[in-house]
């Protein structure tokens, strides 16, 4: 499940989203404002399990994210345990590891 929000509120429930994505605006070294987004990792919400996602240091282009979210895809599928959720994964493998396979992917802005 990736869940999207640009809503301070939280309206698009990203913090309890497999993937959870903020939408923000940063303000370019052109003066400009350009689109980013901030990325949680491992949310859910469930009979059986509830977590808030850990958020990834940095943000994301709004043009990398779609690159970030495949690679993130891809690693879990190669390397999840059977009938492992998502959450479950983020836990055992750890945020550490999981932003290295997103900005592999797609380069943060500190």
């Amino acid at each position: 499940r990736i869940k999207a929000s640009g809503c301070a509120d939280s309206c698009g429930q990203h913090r309890i989203g497999d993937i959870g994505l903020t939408g923000l605006s940063v303000k370019g070294a052109d003066g400009q404002t350009h689109p980013h987004y901030s990325m949680l990792l491992g949310g859910a919400v469930g009979e059986t399990t509830a977590a808030i996602g850990k958020r990834v240091p940095g943000r994301f282009r709004e043009e990398d994210v779609p690159q970030a979210v495949a690679a993130l895809a891809a690693y879990y599928q190669r390397e999840r345990g059977a009938g492992e959720e998502f959450s479950a994964f983020v836990q055992r493998i750890g945020l550490n590891q999981l932003t290295q396979v997103a900005c592999q992917a797609a380069p943060i802005a500190h």
